[in-house]
């Protein structure tokens, strides 16, 4: 049985970079533009325009 060894920083760079590369996908995915209809709003007489989200236009 050979001795082990510490992990060295290259080691650990092409650790963190695959994993980087197979979240980054997923992460992009969740930033997908969302279109929603004015049908779709409901707004109400006392609504609270802190709730709303200011930069969904």
């Amino acid at each position: 049985m050979l001795p082990q060894r510490p992990p060295r920083a290259a080691d650990l760079c092409l650790v963190a970079l695959t994993l980087l590369s197979l979240a980054l996908p997923g992460a992009l995915a969740a930033q997908s533009i969302i279109a929603i209809t004015p049908q779709q709003c409901v707004w109400r007489a006392g609504d609270n325009p802190a709730w709303a989200a200011s930069n969904l236009d």
